[in-house]
């Protein structure tokens, strides 16, 4: 079936200079590398998007952490402008969820 096809096209269209062919054929491996790069970045980005805190804050980060007590500074550029103290219960949820468990358990 695909020699017919073959046969078909070389008989009826003339035939592409290589020099055009590899320009052709770089243009779509670059094409291919940038569509196959994003898509692994969302990929990575999907699947790690379950692990990071919805809000901002430095009580959520602690709680991904898996830090219970936390001394936090808040600098506004190079000045220290607050400074607090976060103490977090974790329930066994959390302490599932911690992304570090892996590396030290």
């Amino acid at each position: 079936m695909l020699w017919r096809l073959r046969k078909y096209i070389r008989k009826n269209y003339k035939a592409i200079p290589p020099h055009q062919a590899m320009l052709f054929k770089k243009r779509l491996a670059t094409c291919y590398a940038f569509t196959t790069w994003n898509l692994f970045v969302y990929l990575v980005y999907s699947l790690s998007k379950e692990y990071f805190p919805k809000y901002n804050n430095a009580a959520e980060y602690a709680k991904l952490l898996g830090v219970t007590n936390a001394s936090v500074l808040r600098l506004d550029g190079f000045e220290k402008s607050d400074e607090y103290e976060i103490q977090i219960e974790l329930d066994d949820e959390q302490k599932h969820k911690n992304i570090f468990t892996e590396i030290y358990d």
